[in-house]
């Protein structure tokens, strides 16, 4: 038999020697198939796509056996083993994994390793290239065009017939090379955007390390502030009950500035690495940051003095919240992981597991019930806060996610990112509502008015743009030059 795969994500089997299609397995995935394989014996069938997932389906019955889950990037290629029962798979952030194909379980893994050869099959199941040569090592662009190269399969011994063009494609001795991918986090233009509790005032940060705040009627600049860096700002929000703002920066410091006085306020410092996030609590009194390392920071917002460290990421820091009564303290990142840790003890409640890729955004909901989070792979993903379980994946955008947020009231939530559209969405339905288009550059932030009736968003266009949430039409824009 052969089998193919898709753009649309579907995986077929056919006859070889007649043509005639045998079965479609059920689906996995949404988009493109990259990479097939039949095990030795063609009783199995393994396929990637383009996200961090390996589905593997019996043959024989037309079965979906296991999705095995365990990379952090985009699988680059795999291979079955030569010990009975075993796949090999490598990401293109270079983490090579061992799957026990019985059970679906990681059985062993690496990673981190730099610039590293991939794959090869070469009749005895999949290998390690033993050299480390950069040089030699392709970037994952091109691991995932040879990856689509192999996307039609013959099955080993495919019913006795003669070998054929499709059956050529069977790998014998194929390397695919991986090399680590670097995590750029360099937002353009506004790269976030806050709104003060009573909807008086929005904040904002740019990548030319400025502060910005404005009038959200007319998106009128009221003040800028400046550190006197030139390095990007990457995170902002209220303190202090909204008579601070507090912004980080690629810095490593976390700045707070005095809104009616229009003066900066303490430096509080502690990351050795450039943060990429900030957080505040609900009543502003403490303030949480994380970046380029594996530590969450916790700091008093009157005082700026660290009170907390939070350490068990895995990766870079890319998005914290606090949920609305102050318990729970939040972070995601580039391991596609959200944690969640009670804040008075430190405690590490949940680890929250979903996402096929970097997370760049989560929101609590009003009510604490629920978290919002988007990221890579471009979906919208609910949780239950209490029971650690994910509730909902909405889907409906086309790149990259880079921002959410619910409304103030908890109906609405509003996701945007890498393909310029903003989606409202029903929280209660879990049903897409509106569609807000017209923005002309990718979208870094978006936040509700306090009725709810408007949005504001902004980007690398380096705009904030007020939006009738009704009728989706642009009301106004400021330019932060």
């Amino acid at each position: 038999m052969v089998a193919t795969g898709s753009e649309r994500g579907q995986v077929s089997l056919w006859d070889i020697a007649t043509g005639a299609l045998r079965v479609i397995l059920p689906a996995v995935f949404s988009a493109n198939v990259d990479r097939l394989e039949f095990s030795a014996d063609g009783h199995t069938l393994a396929a990637s796509g383009a996200d961090t997932r390996i589905a593997l389906w019996d043959t024989t019955t037309g079965t979906l056996d296991h999705v095995l889950i365990g990379h952090r990037d985009v699988v680059a290629d795999f291979a079955f083993g030569a010990k009975l029962n075993t796949l090999v798979s490598v990401a293109r952030d270079g983490e090579f994994i061992v799957w026990d194909l019985v059970t679906g379980a990681r059985q062993s893994s690496v990673s981190d390793i730099g610039h590293i050869a991939g794959l090869t099959s070469s009749g005895g199941g999949a290998l390690l290239a033993g050299s480390s040569v950069e040089a030699a090592a392709a970037n994952s662009s091109a691991a995932a065009a040879g990856a689509r190269a192999f996307a039609a399969q013959a099955a080993p011994n495919a019913d006795s017939a003669t070998p054929s063009s499709t059956a050529k494609a069977q790998r014998s001795d194929i390397v695919i090379k991986a090399r680590k991918k670097p995590r750029p986090h360099d937002w353009k233009g506004v790269t976030a955007l806050t709104v003060s509790q009573d909807g008086s005032v929005i904040g904002s940060t740019s990548a030319d390390g400025k502060v910005r705040v404005w009038d959200p009627g007319n998106i009128q600049l009221r003040a800028t502030y400046s550190s006197g860096s030139s390095v990007s700002a990457t995170g902002i929000a209220f303190a202090v009950g909204g008579r601070q703002l507090v912004s980080v920066a690629r810095d490593s410091d976390v700045r707070f500035w005095d809104i009616a006085a229009g003066t900066a306020g303490t430096v509080a410092r502690g990351h050795e690495h450039p943060i990429r996030t900030v957080a505040a609590s609900a009543d502003g009194a403490l303030i949480a940051s994380g970046g380029e390392e594996t530590r969450v920071m916790l700091w008093t917002a009157a005082t700026g003095k660290l009170t907390r460290i939070f350490a068990s990421a895995t990766d870079f820091v890319n998005t914290i919240a606090f949920s609305p009564n102050g318990s729970v303290l939040a972070a995601a990142g580039s391991d596609g992981r959200i944690q969640l840790w009670e804040l008075s003890t430190g405690k590490l409640l949940h680890t929250l597991l979903g996402h096929f890729g970097e997370i760049n955004a989560i929101a609590f909901s009003p009510d604490g019930s629920l978290i919002a989070s988007v990221g890579d792979d471009a979906r919208v993903l609910l949780w239950d806060v209490s029971r650690g379980e994910q509730v909902a994946a909405l889907q409906g955008h086309q790149a990259s996610l880079r921002t959410v947020t619910f409304s103030r009231d908890g109906s609405s939530l509003a996701s945007a990112g890498e393909d310029m559209r903003i989606l409202i969405w029903n929280v209660a339905t879990r049903q897409l509502t509106q569609t807000l288009t017209g923005a002309t550059a990718f979208i870094n932030g978006v936040a509700f008015s306090t009725n709810g009736n408007q949005l504001f968003s902004a980007g690398e266009d380096n705009l904030i743009t007020k939006w009738n949430v009704a009728n989706g039409k642009k009301l106004v824009s400021g330019t932060a030059n």
